[in-house]
């Protein structure tokens, strides 16, 4: 029994003892109450002020027993849930002919179960990809801890498509108002793809697929062209040597002649595994929340602002997010390659 329940009838009664009548105690109750919507129906003050000329004071409900159990019936829910784990209330309570509120008190109250959603993992993984997953984890984990003071070589980065137009999923308004309604992002919406390669000292370069070009390995081709060229501006005498370069195992950037023109050094990437790569844990999430509520006319707009947001993160940031990159391997290797949420 909840105290605003309680309060209600006490209104009601104390409404009652005045004369009000039934239509005017319901109207002045909800005028009060309700701002516009009915807390309380004609038909329940009209039974409380029938209770109250009776004599009754108390306002709280009576204890009642309820319906019996029916007896074994938490026993047959059990078989039919090992059968087919799967199964709904609603359909356990048609296979077994009892009301769902009562299908509802035996799974909660009698059985102790608990109705949790699954869980999104990237994919079904076999023992070999696990294997896989936890070698390449290892290897990855080596050279980040053996490089540590020198992780502004290590150089990672992926592609996301980025929107023009960005709605918030929630507004401030007159609770009379109608909620707005926000509109799903499609395959049509407008959208540009863009590749960011990061340190852990900040941003290295950014680049955009222009409209009408393909993602393929000629394009990452000229994304790693221009990676060297930012380097060689910011390290002239050094260039590329020394420096390592992680991304993922996409088609597109499989280009091991153009690595080893540059004199890059190719780091490990285990399969399926974008929990483990900083750019989709870290780097796009926090992207896109910056560009909530935010709407481009063009392309180049919305690409100066990505970039703008990029430059703005602090580098303590991207040092962190190498910090939990080597807390993911860990955890990786510890779980035998399964899927590891941190907390």
């Amino acid at each position: 029994m909840s105290d605003e329940r309680i309060e209600l009838r006490a209104v009601v009664h104390f409404l009652f003892l005045k004369g009000l009548t039934n239509r005017a105690i319901y109207e002045e109750v909800n005028a009060v109450y309700g701002q516009g919507e009915q807390v309380v129906a004609l038909s329940s003050v009209k039974y409380w002020t029938k209770a109250f000329k009776e004599g009754r004071t108390r306002m709280a409900d009576e204890s009642r027993p309820g319906r019996p159990r029916i007896p074994g019936l938490g026993e047959r829910v059990k078989e039919l849930l090992a059968e087919e784990q799967f199964l709904s209330q609603k359909k356990l309570a048609k296979a077994l002919g009892v009301h769902q509120t009562t299908m509802h008190r035996v799974l909660t109250e009698d059985l102790g179960l608990v109705r949790v959603n699954f869980k999104w993992i990237p994919h079904s993984l076999n023992d070999t990809q696990k294997r896989e997953r936890v070698e390449l984890a290892g290897n990855l984990l080596d050279i980040l801890e053996s490089s540590r003071a020198n992780w502004s070589n290590i150089i990672t980065g992926d592609e996301t498509w980025v929107y023009l137009e960005n709605q918030r999923d929630f507004v401030w308004q007159d609770p009379n108002k109608e909620r707005p309604k926000k509109p799903r992002t499609t395959i049509g919406s407008r959208k540009v793809m863009i590749t960011v390669l990061w340190s852990s000292s900040g941003i290295q370069s950014v680049s955009l697929l222009q409209p009408g070009q393909k993602f393929d390995r000629s394009f990452f081709e000229s994304v790693l062209d221009k990676l060297a060229e930012e380097i060689a501006k910011r390290r002239p005498h050094l260039g590329t040597e020394g420096v390592m370069l992680h991304i993922d195992n996409a088609r597109p950037h499989l280009v091991p002649g153009k690595i080893r023109e540059l004199g890059l050094v190719r780091l490990p990437h285990p399969p399926y595994s974008p929990d483990l790569a900083p750019s989709d844990f870290f780097l796009f999430g926090y992207l896109k929340y910056l560009l909530r509520g935010k709407t481009f006319a063009s392309h180049t707009e919305l690409f100066t602002e990505v970039c703008q947001i990029l430059r703005d993160i602090q580098p303590r940031q991207y040092a962190s997010a190498y910090e939990e990159w080597t807390v993911r391997l860990r955890n990786c290797i510890t779980n035998e390659g399964n899927y590891y949420s941190i907390s």
